[in-house]
């Protein structure tokens, strides 16, 4: 912080200049108490400076009209909406979402390294604030194939980056428990003092111990309330996924209460641009919260203050004197509707419309336009040979779960034996078709749960 900064609001508070910019009734959320409280807001150089009216020549009475900070998706993968970060920002901006926390994964299981710094590049100067948190699963696990691996050494020099937060969703149990190259990379997180988040699907209790102990310390993951307390009991931040296939929020809300909300996040993870632009973003996460019953202002709450003191994000999350002016206005608690969205005391969108659209200035590298390179295959590779016991190990892919399950199944087969598609009993076929290197490896299995008919 500058000294003139410091002294400009001094000269503030002794009335010898002026404030840019001060709103009267306004119903501001206060996360440190839960609560609305009706005040006033006085905005100098993009920060709140009072919540009292100051000496301006720009007052407007908003009438009673709530305020709330940004909000921030916790956990986001950008490859998922299939769209850039300029066109997220400018349908999530009038939306009320200052605040993505994406992990590249994605992009970087493709592109290793051009990939991270594709989505940083493409992140930056951006109304919407795009957060990095490094992948620390490339390739996912050692059995699958990528375009690229990341060591520890090549993820090290971007803790230095000051839009990086931390280490991404660490998937790979098994590499933390055997791997000192994970290792590596969650010492050096720690020693950078950045976060690390985990990913717990299925996890024994004896690995969240683990994980706890190592620093890792939130998980999107959790699909019941009771695996959400056993978390939130060591120490874990939770963050509640409503995404696109996986939706946890009914189920993890009862695990919610006035003690142990500071401990809950809300993420969207995966989205789809069908759903996004049906739904919204985290800020539909927020109004089903609402609609389920959680009081208005716990859900703010947990979708403002506390993913920001959970990634460490300064002056962050609240209204309150030193904290940016990043905020929303809105009618009505029960339904939020922003009518007005401002960042750094300026209004940036209304009535549901961006003021000033962003337009893509990065150009793509040939890493990322040219990543697609297979093997040569015929039909005959897609065959799944069943002859002569007709049975077959069933991929059952469940509802609101990324998670599937195993049957052993009796299945068609044609008259030369091979797995015949049966959309009777909603048997279809999944091929996996290896894309980096063309190495010709394809996986191909019966799939149940896709309800495809033909």
């Amino acid at each position: 912080m500058e000294i003139s900064y410091l002294k400009e609001v001094r000269d503030l508070f002794n009335a010898a200049i002026e404030a840019d910019l001060v709103l009267l009734n306004v119903n501001v959320l206060d996360p440190f108490q839960v609560g609305f409280r009706l005040t006033d807001i006085s905005i100098h150089q993009g920060k709140i400076v009072a919540l009292k009216a100051l000496r301006s020549k720009n007052i407007v009475d908003m009438q009673g009209k709530y305020a709330s900070p940004l909000l921030i998706d916790a956990h986001m993968h950008i490859e998922s909406t299939t769209v850039l970060p300029s066109e997220l920002n400018d349908f999530l901006i009038p939306r009320g979402v200052g605040m993505l926390i994406a992990d590249p994964h994605e992009i970087a299981n493709v592109a290793g390294t051009k990939g991270i710094d594709y989505m940083l590049e493409a992140s930056e100067n951006l109304v919407l604030d795009v957060r990095i948190m490094l992948p620390s699963c490339v390739p996912s696990t050692s059995f699958e194939h990528s375009g690229a691996i990341l060591k520890a050494v090549d993820l090290k020099p971007y803790l230095n980056h000051p839009r990086v937060l931390g280490l991404a969703e660490v998937m790979d149990l098994e590499a933390v428990r055997f791997e000192d190259d994970m290792l590596e990379k969650i010492n050096d997180t720690i020693n950078a003092g950045k976060n690390i988040d985990g990913h717990g699907s299925n996890l024994e209790i004896e690995d969240l111990d683990l994980y706890s102990h190592l620093g890792i310390l939130s998980d999107h993951e959790c699909v019941s309330a009771a695996q959400a307390l056993e978390r939130i009991s060591r120490g874990f931040y939770v963050l509640i996924r409503e995404g696109t296939v996986t939706q946890n929020l009914a189920a993890l809300l009862p695990a919610v209460t006035a003690k142990n909300f500071t401990r809950f996040c809300f993420c969207t993870d995966d989205k789809h641009p069908d759903d996004l632009k049906r739904e919204g973003g985290v800020d539909s996460v927020v109004k089903k919260a609402i609609v389920l019953g959680l009081d208005p202002a716990m859900a703010l709450t947990m979708a403002t203050l506390n993913p920001a003191t959970c990634y460490h994000l300064e002056k962050k999350g609240a209204l309150a004197p030193g904290y940016d002016a990043d905020f929303f206005l809105f009618d009505d608690p029960l339904r939020i509707n922003p009518s007005i969205v401002y960042k750094k005391g300026k209004i940036v969108a209304a009535e549901s419309s961006i003021l000033v659209p962003h337009h893509p200035t990065v150009p793509r590298s040939a890493a990322l336009c040219d990543s697609i390179r297979f093997a040569p295959f015929t039909t005959q590779d897609l065959k799944i040979w069943l002859y002569p016991n007709k049975k077959a190990r069933v991929m059952n892919v469940l509802p609101g779960n990324v998670l599937t399950r195993l049957s052993i199944e009796d299945c068609d087969v044609d008259s030369q034996g091979f797995y015949r598609c049966d959309p009777a009993k909603d048997l279809a076929k999944l091929c996996v078709i290896e894309r980096h290197h063309a190495s010709g490896n394809i996986g191909c299995c019966p799939v149940t749960g896709f309800k495809l008919h033909r």
